[in-house]
């Protein structure tokens, strides 16, 4: 079965998800449950439209109203139900206890403020120290990140750098408070086969030096394989296969899960 251990930092029971649409109310997330346990990564995997990416939204309540109608289930993070956080509450969550790092960083990135200036605002909104502390602490961030010269990047703006290091930026814009739960959604979709590596490489590094547990969300059940403890399968909203990685991958129960598969063995995905 899963991966076992005492209590989940993070458990989520039947999540649902209803959006407002022209045509009615429609159930996006249909009593989506899963764990995740300390230091561990659970991968959720699906085509587009799934609802992984909702999934993801869901557990820090980011997704936008409208769409959203209601949700409802539990999102129990050490113990406490997210769903019943006031907003005030939730601001002391995001960012802080639980980071999510968002699809694409060149969107996701303000283009008129540097590297820098995105990474000092980040750590001062949540802690009480100086500029000048704050500015130190993103110069040894971007060095954890994998960033060359990180002084000089500090002052690059996100148009200035490439795609992979916007992204390592985007990392450690999410590591500044050092969260618990880091969510990573698609955070290699846009990235050459090379820099997928490497950025994969240092989300184990993360997962072994700082003790995080991960939600890595991404279509590519290759890239699931090389990172994950737990796989969570959706298609539709709906859970279609949830279990360890060994499990899903040596024995897949639902032809779903077996098509994917079939896509990473002929070297389609």
């Amino acid at each position: 079965m899963h991966s076992q251990e005492t209590k989940p930092i993070l458990e989520v029971n039947d999540l649902c998800v209803v959006f407002k649409t022209e045509a009615g109310r429609a159930t996006i997330l249909d009593k989506v449950s899963f764990k995740l346990q300390k230091n561990k990564t659970l991968g959720i995997v699906g085509e587009s439209g799934s609802g992984k990416t909702i999934t993801a939204l869901s557990v820090l309540n980011l997704i936008p109203s409208p769409p959203l109608d209601s949700m409802s289930g539990e999102i129990r993070f050490q113990g406490e139900n997210l769903l019943t956080f006031t907003k005030s509450q939730l601001r002391k969550v995001r960012g802080n206890r639980i980071a999510y790092i968002f699809q694409e960083p060149m969107t996701a990135l303000n283009p008129v403020l540097t590297i820098g200036d995105q990474i000092v605002e980040m750590i001062r909104a949540h802690n009480s120290i100086s500029k000048k502390e704050a500015r130190d602490k993103a110069v040894h961030l971007l060095t954890e990140v994998g960033i060359t010269s990180p002084i000089q990047r500090l002052k690059n703006y996100p148009h200035e750098i490439s795609g992979g290091m916007r992204q390592r930026a985007m990392i450690a814009i999410a590591l500044s408070c050092d969260p618990d739960i880091l969510i990573a959604d698609e955070p290699t979709t846009a990235l050459d086969v090379t820099i997928q590596a490497q950025v994969l490489d240092l989300f184990k590094y993360l997962i072994e030096s700082r003790g995080m547990s991960i939600i890595f969300v991404t279509h590519d059940l290759g890239v699931i394989a090389e990172i994950a403890d737990d796989i969570l399968v959706l298609q539709a909203g709906k859970t279609i296969e949830y279990d360890s990685i060994d499990k899903v991958f040596h024995d897949p129960q639902h032809p779903y899960t077996q098509k994917l598969l079939s896509l990473i063995k002929g070297g389609v995905a």
